[in-house]
């Protein structure tokens, strides 16, 4: 993963570390010393960035670390998700809390101020093969699954299925919101959910 002028770039794995400078606009972006320095696994999944501007990175098999401005590093509370397959990452501002997917394990949640590992356990049976997290402008989480996908709410501490048209969207791989609306990608196609009235729509061209 690369810091560069706020630029944060997730890289492959697969090629050596030598391999890994990159040439982007000019820019010559190296990226094997010293911003690799510490990492558990080189397999970044997700990137975020909290209100400090310190960088928080999950990885498959490296769980969660951030950069202290010299290398990456685990936060001792984080300790227990040392070598998590982490899946996606979404940080809470309002909160200062980081989000935390794994692959079966479910959802974790830091609060980076206290340093509180917490591992919820949901009324709703939250599939744990986390794929996508996402939180809304009201502070909600949106939970993307293999096979589900879910919304909690921190303040209610409540949280519900969102199913459309009766069924789960199926490997729910991104979430974003867009005023009201919450769009999320599956290996279905677009789904959308009005946040407000509750309705869900997946657009899927049946006929292909």
């Amino acid at each position: 993963t690369l810091v560069l002028a706020q630029l944060h770039l997730g890289i492959n794995a697969d090629q050596s570390l030598e391999d890994q400078a990159l040439l982007t606009d000019g820019l010559h972006l190296a990226t094997a010393h010293p911003v690799n320095d510490g990492l558990s696994s080189l397999l970044i999944q997700s990137v975020q960035v909290d209100k400090r501007q310190t960088v928080w990175v999950g990885s498959y098999g490296g769980g969660v670390q951030y950069f202290d401005g010299t290398r990456f590093v685990t936060h001792p509370d984080c300790s227990p998700l040392r070598s998590a397959l982490v899946m996606a990452l979404a940080y809470d501002k309002d909160r200062d809390r980081l989000y935390i997917g794994g692959n079966g394990s479910g959802v974790f949640f830091f609060d980076i101020q206290t340093g509180r590992l917490n591992h919820p356990s949901f009324s709703s049976n939250v599939n744990p093969w986390i794929t996508a997290l996402h939180v809304g402008k009201d502070g909600k989480l949106f939970i993307g699954t293999s096979n589900g996908l879910w919304c909690y709410d921190p303040v209610t501490r409540k949280d519900s299925e969102i199913k459309c048209g009766g069924l789960r969207p199926r490997v729910v791989s991104c979430i974003v919101t867009d005023e009201n609306k919450l769009l999320f990608g599956t290996s279905e196609g677009l789904g959308i959910y009005d946040i407000k009235t509750g309705d869900c729509t997946k657009l899927i061209d049946n006929e292909r």
